[in-house]
């Protein structure tokens, strides 16, 4: 037991040091959680019950748009955007373990709705932050070499992105409230309440965050991943009311360490309310084990904050994964 909190120390010490040499987002972040917070998590987690697998409606084919807008929810918090003139992913990860390697870690419970041989040429890939169920580099490499599309990320990104993936790829760094445009498109890089981390020695250097787009006369969000704040009562302020709101709804127990980051249900409605979003789709939940809760306690905890919220338009995708606005 000593030598391994000696270990402990020595990490912490190196880590320190590490870390001076970056500027880092520390002020920006929402999780003031140290490493001894994780050890005690760990120590004391209690996991609910997750299946093995289980398997869910899969598309063999792209889904007809009905109308000039369309998202497809694919997994985790995974999304195709479809409109007149663009086609755009959302974190995308088909990789089966949210990982940095291919054999271990976190494992997907359901493959991807919307398979990868069935996506449409890809314009635009936005990637909120860069832990591994957002930032997932096998899927990133394919999208690149198959699809050749700009890719969006938050300042500091770039530079590890082209060292491994190409040093060719197009990608744009943004800091929040910054935004790149095309025709009839503006997409903005905004405020999130949470963190970033991609090894032991690089917390908080890339920065995270959520986005908006003006598209077509709509306003769509994607809150990547985050705990709850005011700065969706600010988007509202800074944009008007939204048309479609994707926001994360899982991964959140225990709530002493997940809240600062991860949202629950209830505040995911919350959330809703305070953009004045018109429709929105929950996710970051049921695709990979990332927290204490049990699989089906977010689809209980949700029906019970849409029981408190009649007269919400706001979905879960068990069973219905495409929406048209």
């Amino acid at each position: 037991m000593k030598k391994f909190f000696l270990a402990v120390l020595f990490i912490s010490f190196c880590t320190f040091l590490y870390n001076q040499s970056f500027d880092r987002f520390d002020d920006r972040t929402s999780n003031k959680k140290t490493f001894l917070d994780v050890l005690k998590w760990r120590k004391n987690s209690t996991p609910g019950f997750w299946p093995d697998f289980v398997k869910m409606s899969i598309y063999s084919e792209l889904p007809n748009k009905a109308l000039e807008n369309q998202i497809v929810y694919i997994n985790h918090s995974s999304f195709l955007l479809r409109s007149r003139n663009y086609n755009i992913l959302f974190d995308p990860i088909y990789s089966e373990y949210a990982s940095p390697v291919s054999f271990a870690g976190p494992k997907r419970v359901h493959d991807p709705i919307l398979p990868y041989n069935l996506l449409p040429n890809i314009d635009y890939v936005l990637i909120s932050h860069n832990h591994y169920d957002h930032m997932d580099l096998p899927t990133l490499r394919r999208l690149w070499k198959d699809h050749d599309p700009i890719f969006l990320v938050g300042l500091n990104t770039k530079k590890y992105l082209r060292s491994k993936i190409d040093s060719d790829i197009k990608i744009f760094e943004l800091d929040w409230g910054e935004k790149i445009s095309s025709d009839n498109l503006n997409i903005y890089f905004e405020e999130a309440k949470h963190w970033s981390k991609r090894s032991l020695f690089d917390n908080n250097y890339m920065l995270w965050g959520a986005f908006v787009l003006e598209l077509n006369d709509k306003l769509i969000y994607h809150a990547g991943d985050t705990g709850y704040g005011d700065h969706f009562l600010e988007m509202n302020k800074k944009y008007g009311d939204f048309d479609f709101a994707m926001l994360p709804i899982g991964d959140y127990e225990p709530r002493w360490f997940m809240k600062d980051s991860h949202m629950n249900p209830l505040e995911a409605f919350q959330a809703f309310k305070d953009l004045k979003a018109s429709m929105a789709v929950g996710m970051h939940f049921n695709t990979f084990q990332l927290a204490d809760n049990s699989f089906y306690q977010v689809q209980e905890d949700f029906l019970k904050a849409a029981f408190e919220n009649p007269d919400s338009d706001f979905r879960i995708p068990l069973k219905e994964f495409v929406f048209n606005f």
